[in-house]
């Protein structure tokens, strides 16, 4: 997989890395988070959490490739960042995007269960 961001001041796409995307599962808190580190130096590139209210849309010009915005904690302290990612076939770009989709209905049922903190 390729991860890029897009920078707005430049308008221009930026690689970030190629590497293995995983989706990490906290059990204790039962969260979801987006982890990818880069091949051969295995850098981290990503590190992204997962919400209800997160949303990812496929890319006008490539049925293998998503974009999605959100907080990027790869660096220490959270930078909001416009993301794309793009996978080596279709198989596998659906694959992902109905693995992220079970986990948000997995967040929206538990989160409906739980008492608002007030």
């Amino acid at each position: 997989m390729r991860l890029s961001f897009f920078n707005l001041d430049l308008i221009k796409l930026f690689n970030l890395g190629v590497g293995e995307l995983k989706i990490l599962h906290h059990l204790t808190n039962g969260t979801y988070r987006l982890l990818l580190r880069r091949e051969q130096i295995f850098k981290l590139v990503l590190n992204q959490l997962i919400s209800s209210e997160f949303h990812m849309s496929p890319m006008n010009n490539s049925p293998k490739a998503f974009c999605w915005a959100g907080m990027n904690y790869a660096e220490g302290a959270g930078e909001a960042e416009q993301l794309a990612i793009r996978f080596k076939n279709e198989d596998l770009a659906s694959a992902f995007k109905a693995k992220v989709d079970e986990c948000m209905e997995k967040l929206e049922s538990r989160e409906n269960l739980q008492p608002e903190n007030d």
